[in-house]
C-alpha cells in the first residue's frame, strides 16, 4: 500500500520578519525549489526530499548544538581546515597594520597600551576593550594589530578563531541570514570565535533587531571568556540610540579615546611613513606638512603620497616650496595650530599658504556677531549665540576637514548629531534668506583672504 502523503510544512516566514527565538529552527522546513547543485558534504536527504538542515555550517562550532547529518548518500569529502575568520566574506586583516607600525603619542597612548595588553592575553584583561575617537586617528589600525598579533600565536592561543567585521557588515550579514532563513548558522559562526573585533559599532545603534542579536552575541562570548574589541566614533555614553543594556556592557571594560595627534606625533607619523615607503623627505618639508594637516592621520599620509607622486612625475626635488604649491590648496588644518598661530612660527607658512584653522573660524564668526569666542563653545542659548554657533559649525564643515564628532568637540563637546543639524539648517536656509546668505558670503570672503588683504 502506498503511504499517504505527508502533511505540508507550514509556510516560511517572510524575509523581512525578524524572529529572534534562539532555539533551532523546526525541521523539516519548507524551502523554495532550486536547481540541483553538486554535493559538498555528502549529507543524505530525508523522506520528504529535503536537506536535513540546510543552515548548518560544514564545521559546527563546539557546544553550539548543531544537529548531525543523517548517514547515507555519497561518500563525504575530506573536511575543510578551520579558517581564522568565521565567515569567508568577512574582511581580511591588513598585515601592514601592526603594533610595530603604530606611532604612539600622548593622544593615543592609553588606547595602544590597552590594545597591546589584549593581544597578549585575549579575554583575560580589558574585556571588552572599547576604542573611540574621530575618523582617521588609528582605531582600525589598532584593531587589525590585535588580530594580527593573536593570529601569529604571540598570545599563546594557538589556533584561535579571529573575526574582524564592521558594524555595517554585521548588519548586512544578519539581514542576509534572515532572508535565507539561516539565523542558526549566523549565530553559530559569530558565537564560536575566540576574538571578535567590531569596527564602527555606531552603524547598528538605530537597528533594533540587529542590536538585539548583537546583545546576545556579546553575552555568549563574554560569558565564555572570549575577547571582544569594539570601536566607535563616540563614547558609549554618546551612543544614545544604543540600548542602555549594551552601553553598560561596553562600559564594563576599558574605554580608551584617541584624540588628534600633536605636532611631534604627526612628525613621527610622517617619518615612519617615509621610512616604510623608502622615501627621502627633507626634515623641513615634513615639518611643514605636519603643521599643514593637523587632525586626520589618513589625510596626513595621503598628503605625503601626493607630494612624492607629483615630484616623481615632474622630476622635481622635494622642497618646502613645492609642498606649499602642491598641498596648500588641497589640505587645510583641522585643529587649532600649535602656538596659537596658523604657521606655528614657521617662516615657510606665509599668509598665502597658511592653513585655515578651526580656531580662526570661531574667532572670525564671534567677532562678526560681537561675541567672545568662548561664547560659541559655551552653554548659552541666546538667539544670536545659537545662530553664530550654527554658522561657525557650517563654515568649519565647509572649509576644514574636521569630522562631525571633531567639530562637536571643538564646540564644548557637543554631539555629532547637533553639528549635523546645525549644518543642515544653515544650508537649507541660505537659498531663502538673503540676509543670511550675505552674512555667510562675507564670512567666507574674510576667512579665505590673507590677513592683510
Amino acid at each position: 500500500a502506498v503511504p499517504p502523503p505527508a502533511a505540508p510544512a507550514p509556510p516560511a516566514a517572510a524575509p523581512d520578519e525578524e524572529n529572534f527565538d534562539l532555539t533551532p529552527d523546526p525541521a523539516p522546513r519548507a524551502v523554495a525549489p532550486a536547481p540541483p547543485a553538486p554535493h559538498t558534504g555528502g549529507a543524505g536527504r530525508d523522506s520528504a526530499g529535503h536537506d536535513p538542515d540546510p543552515g548548518v555550517a560544514p564545521h559546527g562550532a563546539p557546544g553550539m548544538g548543531g544537529r548531525p547529518r543523517k548517514p547515507g548518500g555519497p561518500p563525504s569529502s575530506p573536511p575543510t581546515p578551520p579558517r581564522t575568520s568565521p565567515t569567508p566574506s568577512a574582511p581580511l586583516l591588513n598585515e601592514r597594520y601592526t603594533f610595530d607600525t603604530f606611532v604612539v603619542g600622548p593622544s593615543n597612548r592609553l588606547a595602544q597600551a590597552g590594545a597591546y595588553a589584549v593581544a597578549q592575553a585575549p579575554g583575560q584583561v580589558y574585556n571588552p576593550l572599547f576604542l573611540y575617537g574621530p575618523s582617521g586617528l588609528g582605531k582600525t589600525h589598532l584593531m587589525h594589530a590585535i588580530g594580527n598579533q593573536v593570529a601569529r600565536g604571540a598570545s599563546g592561543t594557538g589556533e584561535g578563531r579571529i573575526a574582524y567585521i564592521s558594524g555595517e557588515s554585521f548588519l548586512s550579514h544578519y539581514i542576509t541570514s534572515l532572508r535565507e532563513h539561516r539565523t542558526d548558522e549566523f549565530r553559530r559562526k559569530w558565537r564560536s570565535v575566540d576574538v571578535l573585533l567590531v569596527d564602527d559599532i555606531q552603524f547598528i545603534a538605530s537597528k533594533e533587531h540587529t542590536k538585539e542579536e548583537f546583545f546576545h552575541t556579546f553575552n555568549a562570548l563574554y560569558q565564555t571568556g572570549k575577547q571582544i574589541v569594539i570601536s566607535s566614533d563616540r563614547s558609549p555614553r554618546e551612543l544614545r540610540a544604543m540600548d542602555e543594556r549594551l552601553r553598560s556592557r561596553f562600559e564594563c571594560g576599558l574605554i580608551a579615546d584617541i584624540l588628534p595627534p600633536d605636532l611631534e606625533t604627526r612628525l613621527a607619523i610622517l617619518q615612519k611613513k617615509a621610512q616604510t615607503e623608502r622615501m627621502r623627505i627633507p626634515d623641513d618639508v615634513m615639518l611643514y606638512m605636519a603643521r599643514l594637516v593637523q587632525s586626520n592621520i589618513r589625510t596626513l599620509e595621503g598628503a605625503l603620497v601626493k607630494l612624492i607622486a607629483y615630484a616623481s612625475v615632474v622630476g622635481s626635488p622635494v622642497t618646502t616650496q613645492l609642498a606649499a604649491d602642491i598641498l596648500g590648496r588641497y589640505y587645510i588644518a583641522a585643529a587649532p595650530a600649535e602656538g596659537g598661530s596658523a604657521g606655528g612660527g614657521d617662516p615657510d607658512l606665509t599668509p598665502r599658504n597658511a592653513p585655515l584653522t578651526a580656531e580662526a573660524v570661531q574667532r572670525v564668526v564671534a567677532k562678526k556677531f560681537g561675541l567672545a569666542p568662548d561664547a560659541l563653545t559655551g552653554k548659552k542659548r541666546d538667539r544670536d549665540v545659537v545662530q553664530a554657533r550654527q554658522i561657525a559649525m557650517h563654515l568649519m564643515r565647509e572649509l576644514t576637514e574636521v569630522s562631525l564628532p571633531g567639530i562637536g568637540q571643538l564646540f564644548g563637546g557637543r554631539d555629532h548629531s547637533t553639528v549635523a543639524h546645525a549644518c543642515d539648517r544653515i544650508r537649507a536656509q541660505i537659498p531663502f534668506d538673503d540676509d543670511l546668505k550675505a552674512l555667510v558670503d562675507d564670512l567666507l570672503k574674510e576667512l579665505k583672504s590673507p590677513p592683510d588683504a
